[in-house]
């Protein structure tokens, strides 16, 4: 799976009785943004072949009323801050890093809450409305998974139901395929009609969703395609049949935000934030060989999908990637790795005399952490289609939690890892951090 010789070319620099063994980098730093702690899993970013690109939207993740959320258009369009005030044009003007339109298959990342007084509840759909500016027509092939119902951060929580769809690679398609005219736009996919007065087939009474919509893109021509993408919520009343003209009647005004924070100045420092904008997509693809004798009571810690604000005593600890197009009141990184695809690979070495007894574990002490996760044990590593193919499996840890371990972490595994003498145990893991988890967090090797 993981390219080792790359992983443990530092190695070159430490003792040759040492260099079979990844060195073992320890984070510190005394910022007061760092997150620096632990130890440097190595790793790289991997560009995503079959999406390209990604939208992210996600702030304001609280809104009311109708309009665009995202788009991924030069300017946002007019929107009202919860007390009322304008988000002033500069702060709706959006920096790009070489953003050149999005012109290949795309995923659009979905988190929104609807934020209604109670006096003026209403029932609104969130669609993704793709616009074709080519002066030909372009085909479209969408897929979709939508999860709103449930307790957050639980098992049976909305969050688990789309990790668990990602990694099963369950998609619903509302639309078998779209042609879009040119210059023409059309709805694309869009969730159930949230905040409803009664839950139905296509209706929640919840004001939440989480969701993917992936999109394959093809001009008429077979050249590049060439569209813009626009999140917009609409009234829940309109026919499926109107989205698109729903849409474009709305492209011109923004939901108003019901977020606390103000979007009329950049994140101050230490603020994390949201994110939303336009990224190229990837996974990230670490590992490690390990001298699992040397594992003391602690454990071994590794920091995981910190992003470069809480990494600057630390930098390559950061696992976000840089963002091509954004608004300013948002950092320029994938802060979050919602549903990143991380795959990780550890060869745990026992050059002792006794069996060892390991276990790979996730958590954190100041919040709580979900992941979806499939995870192989073996000899040798696994076929990455074998590990694309088993069980996926969900939990949460953190200090919120009352059912994980002590030291607020939970296990990957059904069991321990078992290393023999003289022996080596390889661990495959494959895992997307779940909406509403809190990052950065730490995966940690335990010996027993």
């Amino acid at each position: 799976m993981i390219a080792f010789a790359t992983l443990l070319a530092a190695a070159a620099q430490v003792p040759a009785a040492e260099a079979r063994w990844t060195p073992l980098v320890a984070l510190r730093g005394v910022d007061e943004c760092t997150r620096c702690s632990g130890y440097l899993l190595p790793g790289v970013l991997v560009p995503r072949a079959d999406w390209p690109l990604r939208i992210d939207s996600d702030l304001p993740e609280l809104f009311r009323g109708v309009g665009v959320l995202y788009s991924t258009t030069k300017v946002l369009p007019p929107f009202d801050m919860q007390d009322g005030r304008g988000v002033p044009e500069a702060m709706r003007t959006q920096l790009s890093a070489g953003f050149a339109g999005i012109d290949g298959a795309f995923e659009v990342f979905l988190y929104h809450f609807v934020r209604d007084p109670e006096d003026a509840r209403q029932s609104v759909r969130i669609v993704v409305y793709a616009k074709n500016l080519l002066g030909e027509d372009v085909l479209v092939e969408p897929r979709q998974a939508m999860a709103t119902d449930g307790p957050f951060a639980e098992l049976d929580g909305p969050e688990v139901q789309l990790g668990r769809a990602l990694l099963e690679g369950s998609w619903t398609r509302p639309l078998e395929s779209v042609r879009l005219g040119p210059r023409q736009g059309r709805a694309i996919g869009w969730t159930p009609c949230l905040q409803a007065k009664q839950a139905g087939v296509d209706a929640t009474t919840s004001g939440f969703v989480n969701g993917l919509v992936r999109a394959e893109l093809a001009a008429a021509s077979g050249g590049a395609a060439r569209v813009e993408v626009h999140v917009v919520a609409v009234g829940a009343s309109t026919p499926l049949h109107e989205l698109s003209e729903a849409c474009e009647a709305l492209l011109a005004r923004g939901a108003r935000s019901q977020e606390t924070m103000d979007l009329s100045v950049v994140p101050p420092k230490c603020h994390v934030r949201r994110v939303s904008g336009v990224s190229r997509n990837f996974l990230w693809r670490g590992g490690a060989r390990l001298d699992a004798t040397r594992i003391d009571a602690d454990g071994l810690s590794f920091l995981m999908a910190a992003p470069a604000v809480q990494t600057s005593e630390c930098p390559d600890a950061r696992q976000t990637a840089p963002m091509l197009l954004h608004p300013p009141y948002v950092h320029p990184e994938t802060i979050g790795n919602y549903l990143v695809e991380h795959e990780i690979e550890l060869r745990l070495a026992n050059p002792g005399d006794e069996p060892l007894s390991l276990d790979l574990r996730f958590g954190k002490q100041d919040a709580d952490i979900g992941l979806a996760w499939q995870v192989l044990v073996g000899d040798e590593p696994p076929a990455r289609a074998a590990l694309l193919a088993a069980e996926v499996q969900v939990g949460w840890a953190g200090k919120w939690k009352k059912d994980d371990l002590p030291d607020d972490t939970r296990s990957f595994m059904a069991k321990r890892v078992v290393v023999p003498p003289a022996g080596e145990q390889v661990v495959a893991l494959r895992f997307v951090p779940l909406p509403s988890a809190s990052m950065p967090f730490l995966l940690k090797l335990v010996r027993d």
